[in-house]
């Protein structure tokens, strides 16, 4: 995974360079032309340099699903193991099913960011 910090950016640029080459030599052969090689290994560079294409708001939206994921998580076994049982599972909407809610949203909200970013 890349991000807007990647330490020693040189040495990994140095490493798409020789990837990309390597990459172009085995799609094409060993008795490729040249000028072909070397169009091949412009685009697989220009591959592997472009950035990448990331959504802030999915990620922001799997960093609060997260968040909720757990919280709803702790609240939920601290209602729980309070009580000895489960009330207020019973009948209709009440508090106890909010941290259980917020657990289940929080999940599905965190995997979804996950997959959109």
């Amino acid at each position: 995974a890349r991000s807007f910090y990647t330490p020693r950016r040189d040495l990994l640029t140095l490493a798409n360079s020789r990837i990309a080459a390597y990459l172009a030599r085995t799609k094409l052969g060993n008795g490729a032309d040249p000028s072909e090689l070397e169009r091949e290994t412009a685009r697989f560079t220009s591959i592997y340099n472009g950035a990448p294409a990331t959504n802030e708001g999915w990620y922001l939206a799997a960093v609060g699903g997260f968040l909720m994921w757990t919280l709803g998580a702790v609240f939920s076994l601290f209602r729980i193991f309070k009580s000895g049982a489960a009330p207020g599972f019973k009948g209709k909407f009440s508090r106890a099913r909010i941290p259980l809610a917020c657990f289940v949203l929080g999940y599905a909200l965190w995997l979804t960011g996950m997959f959109l970013a």
